[in-house]
């Protein structure tokens, strides 16, 4: 008996640890030879109308695993874009959520601004657009701005457009990765880029790394985007974090329903 109440013990401390969420698939793909990514992804139970592909901010890592068979996130469940996953497929798309590459623990700026990443977005892209053959987003929150941003120019023509939300505009100057890219997001090749864009940003954001005012700034590059649209939010609840965690206004933490809903006004717009 108390084996048996142990081992339920552990099986429920995993559950806490890694909540199940209902109707997700975990997929692994290779992105690179001999390495592989975990993603999951989620459909509406509708014909979907296109596919949001998710990066979460920070370092990236969500830990991606399965619970009796169920897909789990041991990480970053908090982040703004892993935390609304559910609103978008409500709303009739296949959202897709990334893991770290099987070669590395986490995503750092090199990695982002790099040309793996390239690779690895251009395999995830092909590979959704085989399964449904339907028009894909690329939607950045944070620090996967510089991903989605950097990644974009080089996947232009596979894609419908992107969401760039909380996006990092100043990075760190004390090391040569960033040398290309002194303004982090607004540094990349935007202005390659034929595709609408979307930036998002909340005017009472804190962190330091993410100015709002900066989304003008991003704006100007994006020279031969057929559209282009700033969305400016305020408020929020109570921050629950730090100024550039996911629970603040960085994160768009208690004004969700109204950032997706624009996120989706914009999506829905051909």
């Amino acid at each position: 008996m108390r084996l048996i109440l142990n081992a339920l013990g552990v099986l429920f401390a995993l559950a806490s640890v890694a909540p199940v969420m209902a109707g997700n698939e975990l997929a692994s793909i290779e992105v690179r030879p001999g390495v592989s990514m975990k993603m999951m992804i989620m459909e509406p139970d509708s014909k979907p109308k296109g596919i949001l592909l998710l990066y979460a901010g920070g370092v990236g890592t969500l830990e991606l695993g399965s619970f009796f068979g169920k897909p789990t996130i041991g990480n970053y469940a908090t982040n703004f874009l892993v935390r609304v996953r559910d609103k978008f497929v409500d709303n009739g798309y296949v959202t897709a959520l990334p893991d770290v590459p099987s070669d590395r623990k986490k995503l750092d700026y090199k990695y982002r601004l790099g040309d793996e990443q390239v690779i690895d977005v251009k395999s995830t892209v092909a590979y959704l657009m085989n399964r449904y053959g339907l028009p894909i987003w690329l939607v950045g929150t944070s620090a996967s701005s510089l991903s989605v941003a950097h990644a974009a120019s080089h996947v232009s023509d596979q894609i419908s457009g992107i969401v760039l939300t909380a996006s990092v505009t100043h990075v760190p100057s004390n090391y040569a990765v960033y040398s290309g890219f002194p303004q982090g997001t607004a540094s990349t090749n935007l202005s390659t880029l034929g595709i609408p864009a979307l930036i998002v940003s909340n005017t009472e954001d804190a962190c330091n790394l993410s100015p709002s005012a900066d989304s003008e700034l991003i704006k100007s590059r994006l020279t031969h985007s057929p559209r282009v649209e700033v969305k400016y939010f305020s408020g929020g609840d109570t921050p629950r974090s730090d100024p550039c965690e996911a629970l603040s206004r960085h994160g768009f933490l208690g004004i969700e329903n109204d950032v997706v809903a624009s996120i989706l006004e914009f999506v829905n717009t051909r």
